[in-house]
């Protein structure tokens, strides 16, 4: 199982623990995490680096706790959804058949 977190200056990455200073954003499988990364968040191609969108610009803190909120939200949203599709996956085909499909 590993951890999404996010840093107060927005980025946002993928561990084993949340780090000092760091808020967790969604804990799943590595692979699921990386894929709702990759689909949620802004990705700074000259750093390798990914930002949650409003964090590091949000003067307030309150402000960038309602922008990892929303990012939160939709992480989320992306896991539960892909979750259930796989679910109905391994139902409909059985387990095996589905396993093969994620590793694809």
């Amino acid at each position: 199982m590993s951890v999404m977190y996010c840093f107060r200056n927005g980025e946002v990455d993928i561990g084993l623990s949340t780090p000092a200073g760091a808020l967790p954003v969604a804990l799943g499988c590595d692979v699921l995490l990386k894929h709702a990364l990759s689909v949620c968040a802004e990705h700074l191609t000259e750093k390798q680096t990914w930002l949650v969108t409003g964090v590091a610009k949000a003067v307030e803190n309150d402000d960038a706790h309602q922008a990892l909120q929303r990012f939160r939200a939709n992480v989320q949203g992306r896991l539960d959804q892909w979750r259930a599709e796989d679910a109905l996956a391994t139902t409909e085909r059985g387990p095996k058949s589905a396993s093969l499909e994620l590793l694809q």
